[in-house]
């Protein structure tokens, strides 16, 4: 499962084999999250968020900080999810240290 993004403790993957819609999986400790990105006329339409099954969501503080990284890097997120279940790239992660 290659790690996309690591955000202020948060890292965000991908799971192989996984499935549309184009989303992330986001951890922090024990807790995953699941980002949906939702595009309409190749512009984001909404980002949904849902439960993995048997984790906890993300806590609210760790959840704020990555909605609001996923809503700034959503086309680049997509892209990397083009890149590895289409392309079948291998991804290398990206880390950014700075508040978005």
């Amino acid at each position: 499962m290659p790690k996309i993004y690591e955000y202020l403790g948060i890292i965000f993957f991908l799971y192989p084999n996984d499935h549309e819609p184009i989303h992330a999986h986001a951890i922090s400790g024990e807790y995953e999250t699941i980002f949906e990105i939702h595009f309409e006329n190749g512009k984001v339409k909404e980002i949904k968020t849902r439960k993995k099954r048997g984790k906890p969501h993300l806590p609210k503080s760790k959840m704020e900080q990555a909605l609001s990284f996923v809503e700034e890097f959503a086309n680049q997120i997509a892209e990397k999810w083009y890149r590895f279940y289409i392309l079948k790239e291998t991804l290398t992660c990206e880390k950014i240290n700075k508040m978005i």
